[in-house]
């Protein structure tokens, strides 16, 4: 049994490893890497990153806004800084989801 760092640490494994294999199903090359570490995250996905050799580093935003990243520094700036390829940094977008969708999320 692994210790968890957070409650729902494991639910999260789980819901990243079935969205990671879905990305395969759908014929794209991905790789799921899990490390614990006291180091700053966005430095250690840039050494993930540069160890795999990757292209690309695809990161999330949550929108705070420029002043606020400025201000607090934010995962997202750090990376760009630390990586030794290209980061695509991709919005978070609030999206409907389609009548089936939520039939099955409410399932």
């Amino acid at each position: 049994m692994e210790w968890s760092a957070f409650p729902d640490e494991d639910d999260r494994r789980i819901k990243l490893r079935r969205q990671v294999s879905e990305l395969r199903n759908d014929g794209i090359d991905v790789d799921l890497v899990v490390r614990r570490t006291h180091r700053e995250p966005a430095d250690v996905v840039a050494a993930i990153a540069q160890e795999f050799r990757g292209d690309i580093i695809v990161c999330g935003t949550r929108g705070r806004g420029a002043f606020s990243g400025a201000f607090l520094g934010s995962f997202t700036h750090r990376l760009l800084r630390a990586a030794h390829c290209p980061v695509l940094a991709v919005p978070e977008v609030e999206m409907e989801m389609r009548p089936e969708e939520k039939e099955a999320a409410n399932a």
